[in-house]
């Protein structure tokens, strides 16, 4: 019998992404190389301190850098995602830690099991969910 996988696992994305500092007046782009459903880790050219509090968009799917967003339009969209700096790994790739605890804002995340994912998005009245891959009873327990 293979070992039980843990809940929650990281996907390689290599995705484009958007962010903005919390207290920063610039929209940056980056590379979400990896994803697990608590955070990311990111590639930017900026540099970035630990506990730097910053707001995340990417599109699932699509490249969201060749769009003019405003810093409110990522900080007020629902896909995007409030986090804290907990690690730097290199220059140019930091460890983000989403915050749970963001009530005002729709809840955005995606979940990872094998070749499945599970994008989940809760607004405090409705939840949507968007499967991927292949379901199983191990991916279906991720939304218990």
């Amino acid at each position: 019998m293979p070992p039980v996988a843990k809940r929650e696992e990281r996907c390689r994305t290599n995705e484009p992404c958007l962010w903005c500092s919390a207290n920063s007046m610039n929209v940056e782009t980056g590379k979400i190389v990896n994803e697990s459903a608590s955070g990311v880790l990111l590639e930017t050219q900026t540099t970035l301190k630990l506990e730097d509090r910053i707001w995340l968009l990417s599109f699932p799917g699509d490249d969201p850098t060749d769009q003019e967003l405003t810093i409110e339009d990522i900080q007020s969209h629902p896909l995007s995602r409030l986090g804290v700096v907990v690690r730097i790994d290199r220059q140019s790739q930091v460890g983000i830690h989403f915050d749970q605890d963001v009530k005002e804002h729709p809840q955005y995340q995606r979940w990872y099991r094998g070749e499945s994912s599970i994008l989940t998005l809760f607004d405090g009245k409705k939840a949507i969910f968007t499967f991927s891959g292949p379901l199983q009873i191990e991916t279906a327990s991720l939304l218990g």
